[in-house]
């Protein structure tokens, strides 16, 4: 613990609170307190602007944890967290989640630690502390960062938690001591009753001003009551006076908020209160940057870049509610891209640049020549209509960042993993299983409840798809930008919908059961942040429904999910979107009207089996550690008798290809109103790849396509003259690698039944030609590289991925004249991939 050096006198300081995230789209909130000298805050509030020029950033500390998505949020926002010294979390447990919502799956603030390991790596910082809400937590940190930190020699870390004070629940504990801030925290009685006391001890102004931070609202009355007996304060100092409170904190909304003012009002009458109001609203304050891009490009393709306009009412800008001036100016209302000043009065400021608070940011219209010739990839796609659209202007972009900031594990065990195979009767049951359940609820599968339709401005939607689709979630190389989120990309197929027996009447009973809807299956990549992407992009699949229910829709019905490589920007948001799809489950469960309780298990059906993952040795260790302990995961295994998912390497492919290729959805043709079951994996085979670990993986694979012309007949059930008609496409994904024959060559074995040809190809692009050396370096390939190899697979369409941080426009890169059926993806682009 670092102590303050005893006979130093240090200049006094301003902090500031900086929101990342306030809780809006289903983030977990996420709020740094800043230490800053040599700035005249005031004269900056009376210009209406926030400026750091001159302004020496001495630390930051995160008060509510890290959430999945803060590594691209900060370098949305341009907040430098290299000076992070500590991190303060939320209890990982589901009482004392700040959301009930999906994305906030009571990862307590854990999960968004890696991506501050590597920034602070890079900066060369020497410590981090992390200050967890239970001991359970503080095993799991520890237990993540030694998978984590193998290779890279990261600052020293720190790790206490906050003792569970059931014999003494008024006592207080010192979890942080330096030379600007001290912390204390008490957990009385339970988990969700976490508080931290945090004490600025070199405000300009006001000595020992202190924040109370409340990260559940659980915590808000035990705060109260604990407070109201001066014994139960906290003391600070040579004279141990008694801490006053000048600021809270409060996570939480809901019908309590005004209770919990009235009565702070009585024990603190001057000190103001800050909300985080967690809520699943579309904030224009999240992403700015890429919102504003994307927003361009579908005015151009608006049936492959999927958007939904922000709520501006909901998320406005102001600081304060419209309650009466005594009262307004004592509450704050906290919105991302927002900073606070610890004062009295404090002072709101608007991080956005003035351009940015009134019409998004810089314009991100392409010109001409980039939107034509992406227009002429999407128009020979059959599936696909488009409206061609001429705009001018060249895209002004945000200034490059550096990409070297891969995080790696022990690539090592990837060798043990391929010699020591789970036992064959753990697979047999699994598979077994999943044939069983398959065909009792094959048609069952496809319902999914209530669900949301797209707004005037997203015409994408799921009904009447009749092909498969890839939608791109991240094309960002290694650490996320602004534009660009981690790795990520989602398979959907046509599916049959039908709603649950026990669906209450409404105005939004979704679908009608002869929709053909285009649902989530599997996930490739999943990077930090993929299931924020998920969130945003995911086609609508009802009517008059949130982003949220939209996703728990599809959710629903993954089942599975494959990892190439362990570098952190493909895996490092399995975790987020794993325990929303047990969040999803949970939602399911209940429409259905089902029994609950762990001694009435509940009818196994296809969508209730485990999620298949399949990835390195040491993303399962980590994803292992990070739901050890874990209350949802707990109730999900007490319901069903099942665990979530099952996870197996890439070697172990005897193992978990039977249980893939028992996967059975309902479908349904374009001249048949019957559902259709159907396999939609013909086959899967994976190809070791040339990158910089050991274990990484690119793949080919067959996907089914519901019969078109075949009326009733099932596709893909047992071996049959339907089965050997069902249209088939053929698509292979590189992964990261350099240009790999194997690779080249798997793809042309494997597509030789398919008269040789590879229909769609995703391939990594991470370099300029201009910039080969840095691709043999890194162990990517270039443009060039990438368009050789899809030459040689013969692929019809190539879509290129993966793109170094340092190219800040859309298309990063200029195609050669000569090049035909390319294309470069977009976050949020959708690809219907149906038989040339």
């Amino acid at each position: 613990m670092a102590h303050p050096q005893r006979g130093v006198t240090f200049r006094k300081c301003d902090y500031l609170l900086d929101v990342v995230s306030n809780g809006s789209e289903s983030l977990e909130p996420t709020v740094f307190l800043s230490v800053l000298s040599g700035g005249d805050f005031s004269e900056q509030h009376a210009q209406g602007s926030l400026s750091l020029s001159g302004v020496t950033v001495l630390g930051r500390y995160a008060l509510l944890g890290l959430g999945d998505m803060t590594a691209r949020l900060v370098a949305d926002q341009k907040l430098s967290w290299a000076c992070t010294k500590a991190v303060f979390c939320n209890n990982n447990h589901k009482e004392s989640s700040s959301v009930s919502a999906v994305g906030t799956v009571h990862g307590g603030g854990l999960w968004g630690l890696p991506g501050l390991l590597l920034a602070l790596n890079q900066a060369g910082a020497p410590d981090l502390t992390v200050v967890t809400g239970n001991e359970e937590d503080a095993g799991k940190v520890e237990e993540m960062t030694e998978l984590l930190t193998i290779h890279k020699k990261y600052p020293r870390l720190r790790i206490a938690s906050v003792p569970l004070n059931t014999q003494t629940p008024r006592s207080w504990w010192k979890m942080y001591e330096d030379d600007y801030i001290v912390v204390h925290a008490t957990c009385p009685v339970k988990l969700e009753h976490l508080i931290y006391l945090v004490t600025c001890r070199q405000h300009q102004k006001i000595d020992n001003y202190t924040m109370a931070v409340l990260p559940c609202i659980h915590a808000w009355s035990v705060f109260l009551d604990l407070w109201q007996e001066p014994s139960n304060r906290v003391v600070l100092g040579e004279d141990a006076k008694c801490l006053d409170i000048h600021s809270i904190l409060a996570v939480g909304e809901g019908t309590a908020e005004d209770l919990f003012l009235s009565n702070a009002r009585k024990l603190f009458p001057n000190a103001h209160v800050c909300f985080c109001r967690p809520n699943d609203s579309r904030d224009p304050r999240i992403l700015l940057r890429a919102n504003e891009m994307i927003k361009s490009w579908n005015k151009i393709l608006p049936n492959n870049i999927i958007w939904r306009e922000p709520n501006q009412s909901s998320c406005s800008g102001c600081s304060t509610d419209s309650r009466g001036s005594a009262v307004a100016s004592l509450r704050w209302n906290l919105q991302p891209f927002s900073s606070i000043l610890c004062a009295q009065p404090p002072i709101f400021f608007d991080r956005r640049k003035p351009s940015q608070q009134s019409s998004g940011t810089t314009s991100f219209d392409p010109t001409e020549t980039e939107a034509q010739s992406t227009l002429d990839f999407f128009q020979n796609l059959s599936a696909v209509e488009n409206q061609s659209s001429t705009i001018d202007g060249k895209p002004s972009l945000p200034v490059a960042v550096n990409d070297e900031n891969e995080i790696d594990i022990d690539d090592e065990s990837d060798e043990e993993a391929a010699a020591s195979n789970e036992s064959s009767e753990t697979s047999d049951r699994i598979v077994e299983v999943a044939v069983q359940g398959n065909g009792d609820d094959a048609r069952e599968n496809g319902s999914v409840g209530q669900r949301l339709t797209g707004s005037p401005q997203n015409p994408t939607s799921a009904k009447g798809q009749h092909c498969p689709h890839l939608l791109v979630l991240g094309t960002g190389c290694a650490a996320p930008s602004p534009l660009r989120g981690s790795s990520g990309y989602a398979l959907l197929f046509p599916q049959r919908y039908e709603k649950p027996a026990s669906t209450p009447p409404s105005g939004n009973d979704g679908p009608s059961t002869d929709d053909n809807l285009l649902l989530l299956t599997s996930i490739v990549e999943c990077g930090e942040g993929v299931l924020h992407m998920l969130q945003r992009h995911l086609p609508s699949i009802g009517d008059s429904m949130s982003d949220l229910e939209n996703l728990y829709g599809h959710l629903g019905h993954v089942k599975f999910i494959w990892i190439s490589h362990a570098h952190w920007d493909h895996y490092g948001g399995l975790p987020a979107v794993l325990g929303a799809i047990c969040q999803a489950r949970m939602q399911r469960y209940r429409q259905k009207n089902r029994p609950l309780q762990g001694q009435k298990r509940m009818k196994v059906g296809s969508s209730e089996l485990p999620v298949l993952v399949v990835a390195p040795v040491q993303v399962l260790k980590y994803l292992d550690s990070a739901f050890r302990g874990n209350d949802d995961i707990r109730f999900h295994a007490s319901v069903t008798g099942l665990p979530l998912y099952h996870g197996f390497t890439h070697e172990q492919n005897a193992l978990w290809w039977p249980f893939l290729a028992s996967i059975i959805i309902a479908g349904g043709s374009q001249n048949s109103s019957t559902p259709i079951p159907y396999r939609p994996f013909a086959f899967w085979a994976n190809v070791r790849v040339d990158h910089s670990c050991f274990g990484a993986f690119g793949f080919v694979t067959g996907l089914r396509v519901p019969c078109h012309d075949l009326g009733g007949a099932y596709c893909g059930l047992p071996p049959s003259h339907a089965e050997t008609e069902t249209p088939l496409v053929t698509f292979a994904y590189s992964g990261d690698t350099r240009p790999c024959k194997r690779f080249v060559d798997r793809c042309r074995f494997d597509c030789a039944f398919n008269h040789g040809i590879l229909n769609y190809l995703l391939h990594e692009a991470s370099f300029d030609d201009s910039e080969h050396s840095q691709s043999v370096q890194k162990k990517h390939s270039s443009l060039g590289e990438a368009l050789k190899v899809a030459s040689d697979a013969c692929a019809q369409k190539t879509i290129l991925t993966h793109f170094s941080q340092r190219y800040t426009t859309y298309p990063p890169m200029e195609l050669p004249a000569e090049s035909k059926g390319v294309v470069f993806a977009m976050d949020g682009m959708l690809f219907p991939f149906s038989p040339q």
